[in-house]
């Protein structure tokens, strides 16, 4: 039972986060967030009871969705098209008066076609629900916007109470890009909470030990994991969490469930890169399977590609401003000292975490989260080869620094510690927290205040 000081706290919290939301969502206007509109589309297709998309006659992978998604998306058969920004600042109007047509056609939305879909569900109820009591298009998106934050940050705070979240890791989940995210109703922000709860659960099974709760928080782990692997590729190697375990108490289940958790995620993988037609994206056609082919057989092109990518330091750069935030559609950059605020003030909370790197973790522990962590990052180059790069390619088209945010959550956890973390790092915490959520407001409030 949680004690009344600590349900105080969680209320608090609660509290915080919905009037940061309200505050931001006041100058964040509708599909201001990369991908949204076809992550909204996906959720809208599960919400009718589509589990899988369709290619018809060999037309690009997509699903029958309700006419008003030509405000954003082209209802031809041939082309997927992000939302432009100029449709929300030449038809804002339109936008929040738009009404569902009750007629559908069919839409290309075959880059979410990787996505196993029920990392989709509260979006999903949140369609239903709105769609149920009769809401318009901008009204259901606006609930579906509240209702995953919801679920986000209850996420956030289950993952809380089964065991505290480090203090690198709240630092990286207060940074502005992990905080618009979680406002957006994309993959991103339900990825970024189940991380969280994933990682607590991984580390209440190695450090408790209540036989009571155990065989409950695998289960939930393996359901976490299953999400996160079969949404995002480049994290199949999660996986192999519940293994880790194995050797703090040799109980065979926890290698069970990650066999079982691996060949489930790679059937899955294996039957999206099979069955997706996406006409090439950027490789005009070639098919996934063969591009995917090609790369397996040439592993030092491989190599070749993503090391000329990770050395260049216009990359680098991009990946760094993009980690910590640049906002909208990729167009609304911080000003640059605040990102540099936001490296040093991490890495004195990372500094002041290792001198009190928890002893109940033995080093091979450590040891295999770093290379997963590695893993997991390697393979997001791997991935965006193969589905958005050129072919042939000299470097990787397509990642971006939020990427990088799951995979270093996940490393962060090295430094989970029941002990009571120092003053000065939680007061660091507070001030990435505090000051992101304004720099937020007042950035696209400029950018976007010709809408207000």
């Amino acid at each position: 039972m949680l004690k009344a000081r600590s349900l105080f706290s969680l209320l608090c919290i609660l509290i915080l986060s919905y009037a940061a939301y309200f505050y931001i969502n006041k100058v964040k206007p509708p599909m201001s967030s990369p991908d949204e509109i076809l992550h909204f589309a996906r959720a809208d297709a599960l919400s009718n009871g589509d589990l899988l998309l369709q290619s018809p006659e060999g037309i690009r992978s997509g699903q029958y969705l309700d006419a008003a998604y030509q405000f954003f998306l082209t209802p031809a058969l041939i082309n997927e098209n992000n939302v432009d920004e100029n449709i929300i600042f030449e038809r804002p109007k339109t936008f929040y008066e738009l009404e569902w047509a009750g007629k559908t056609k069919f839409f290309s939305i075959s880059s979410t076609a990787f996505y196993f879909p029920l990392i989709y569900t509260p979006h999903a109820l949140a369609i239903k629900f709105g769609k149920l009591i009769n809401l318009n298009f901008s009204e259901t998106y606006n609930l579906v916007r509240l209702f995953t934050f919801l679920s986000c940050v209850m996420i956030i705070i289950a993952a809380w109470v089964v065991y505290p979240i480090p203090l690198v890791a709240l630092a990286i989940l207060f940074m502005p890009m992990t905080i618009f995210q979680l406002m957006s109703p994309t993959l991103d922000g339900m990825a970024t909470a189940l991380t969280i709860l994933c990682m607590s659960l991984f580390v209440s099974l190695i450090k408790d030990n209540n036989s009571n709760t155990e065989n409950s928080k695998l289960l939930l782990l393996s359901i976490c994991i299953f999400l996160l692997a079969s949404s995002r590729a480049n994290l199949i190697f999660i996986c192999f969490i519940p293994a880790l375990v194995y050797f703090k108490n040799k109980s065979w289940k926890y290698l069970a469930s990650s066999c079982v958790l691996f060949l489930f995620v790679i059937a899955w993988t294996l039957y999206a890169i099979h069955s997706v037609q996406d006409g090439g994206v950027n490789h005009p056609g070639f098919t996934q399977s063969q591009v995917m082919l090609h790369y397996v057989t040439h592993p030092f092109e491989l190599l070749k590609i993503i090391f000329a990518t990770i050395t260049s330091s216009e990359f680098l750069v991009s990946y760094v401003k993009q980690y910590i935030g640049i906002l909208g559609l990729l167009n609304v950059p911080l000003p640059s000292w605040y990102y540099k605020f936001v490296i040093v003030t991490t890495a004195i909370i990372f500094c002041a975490s290792s001198r009190a790197l928890y002893i109940d973790y033995n080093r091979n522990l450590i040891i295999y989260l770093s290379v997963i962590s590695l893993a997991s990052t390697v393979l997001i180059f791997c991935a965006l080869l193969v589905q958005y790069s050129p072919f042939p390619a000299e470097t990787v088209y397509g990642v971006q620094g939020r990427y990088f945010i799951i995979p270093s959550i996940m490393l962060s956890y090295i430094f989970a510690n029941r002990n009571q973390p120092e003053k000065v790092s939680i007061g660091l915490v507070l001030a990435i927290a505090i000051s992101s959520v304004f720099i937020i407001h007042e950035l696209l409030y400029a950018h976007y205040k010709l809408l207000f």
